[in-house]
């Protein structure tokens, strides 16, 4: 199974916090790339795309990890025993 998940940032005409905030995301993307973990849910695929529109841009982001059924409290008992 795969996890689909969107951000968006939206870009004004003042260039203004959302570019800075899409260069932070973009880093913390390619730190969240190395992770290999087996209780970390897999980085799979990262897409960058510009939507234009009337008077807009918005950069859309779409990450897709892979998903599973386990969760903390499954993963706690199943190491408690």
């Amino acid at each position: 199974m795969v996890l689909l998940y969107k951000i968006t940032f939206e870009e004004d005409d003042n260039g203004g916090n959302e570019a800075e905030k899409l260069e932070k995301f973009k880093k913390e993307i390619n730190l969240r790339k190395q992770f290999d973990s087996m209780n970390i849910s897999q980085l799979l695929f990262v897409n960058f795309k510009i939507l234009s529109g009337l008077c807009m841009n918005k950069v859309q982001c779409r990450l897709s990890f892979e998903y599973s059924e386990t969760n903390l409290q499954k993963y706690t008992n199943e190491k408690k025993i």
